[in-house]
């Protein structure tokens, strides 16, 4: 995302810790945002004849876990 906002096409939510060089050498900028940004939701995707791998199950089960 980072690659995609120094070419131009956008802007992104990054974290700060990654993109401290950036932020040193003005080559971004950094916007403090005070609006809460909304729940986002997400799809999830599988080949129903191929078997999901488990670094994959274990991906999914963190990205379905009820947060409270």
């Amino acid at each position: 995302m980072i690659e995609l906002v120094k070419i131009g096409l956008g802007f992104s939510f990054i974290a700060r810790e990654y993109i401290q060089k950036e932020l040193a050498s003005n080559e971004r900028i950094m916007l403090n945002v005070t609006t809460e940004i909304p729940p986002r939701y997400l799809g999830i995707v599988t080949h129903a004849s191929l078997p999901i791998p488990v670094a994959a199950q274990k991906f999914i089960e963190l990205l379905t876990l009820e947060k409270p």
